[in-house]
């Protein structure tokens, strides 16, 4: 961790979240916080494109209706989403019966991407998934906490 996440950290644990720590700064929250995974664009090989692509999603009111996919050139997936679903792993679920796409984090998706179950059609551009795991100083942060923040750096590791 450099001297400027240090920083951020503390200054987001010290105003109780983003939005006070945005406010008191007068930085954007965006810039508070770092990248850590991208979203990639999956679906099961039996999946024909078409257009519009039936997808899956969280939120249906916040879904663009056009996917931006990132890369050189890049490309857009005009979408439709069939069906909204509250959790990441459910959402997986419906993309391994074939019938939809999804926007998924790739630690969720890389034993099924490596196995064959599904393809990735790339990583979406824009925004990243962000995790941030707040808790109080090393020093007096209990085992189950170290070793909870060490599971999130092992299973979310970015290259």
């Amino acid at each position: 961790m450099n001297l400027d996440d240090l920083s951020d950290f503390c200054l987001v644990a010290s105003n109780g979240g983003f939005a006070k720590a945005s406010r008191s700064s007068g930085r954007p929250k965006a810039s508070l916080s770092r990248k850590v995974m991208d979203l990639l664009v999956v679906s099961a090989p039996s999946l024909v494109r078409q257009s519009p692509v039936p997808v899956v999603v969280r939120h249906a009111g916040r879904n663009p209706a056009i996917w931006q996919i990132a890369g050189s050139p890049s490309s857009e997936i005009e979408t439709m989403p069939v069906l909204e679903l509250p959790a990441l792993t459910m959402i997986r679920d419906a993309v391994l019966t074939g019938i939809v796409a999804a926007k998924l984090p790739l630690p969720l998706v890389k034993e099924d991407l490596a196995a064959g179950r599904l393809i990735s059609w790339g990583a979406l551009a824009g925004q990243p998934t962000e995790i941030w795991a707040l808790h109080p100083s090393r020093r007096l942060a209990s085992a189950k906490v170290k070793a909870f923040m060490q599971f999130l750096k092992t299973a979310f590791h970015h290259d």
